[in-house]
């Protein structure tokens, strides 16, 4: 955090200085106990116990296997709801408050830790 603090203050002091922007994706969220997709244990990796995992996100499967994509749905949605901000969500919603419109978030995340957290000025 003493690197980012000096990084930000070394930016600020330049006559022309641009926004920070920072991008986060599904590993962020890990520590908060949302796997990945992509992680050891995520669907893009081992598929389902009959399923590959790129057969798994398609239309064509739900049409077949609707019972089982809304079964683990339900399952991600309740884990989300049950998931908490972590330490890396609050170190960004601080900087967030310490930037203020100089701040950006981008995120594919749609657990909304980063909200949660205290973010407001999210993409």
């Amino acid at each position: 955090m003493n690197q980012l603090n000096d990084i930000i203050k070394e930016v600020l002091s330049k006559e022309k200085r641009n926004k920070f922007t920072f991008l986060t994706g599904a590993g962020i969220s890990a520590d908060s106990g949302i796997p990945t997709y992509r992680g050891s244990d995520g669907i893009w990796v081992k598929g389902t116990k009959y399923h590959k995992p790129e057969e798994f996100g398609t239309y064509k499967y739900f049409i077949k296997n609707q019972e089982e994509v809304w079964q683990y749905t339900l399952f991600r949605k309740k884990m989300i709801e049950n998931a908490k901000p972590n330490e890396s969500h609050k170190i960004l919603a601080d900087l967030e408050k310490i930037l203020g419109d100089r701040f950006h978030l981008i995120t594919q995340n749609i657990d909304n830790l980063h909200r949660r957290a205290g973010n407001k000025n999210i993409y």
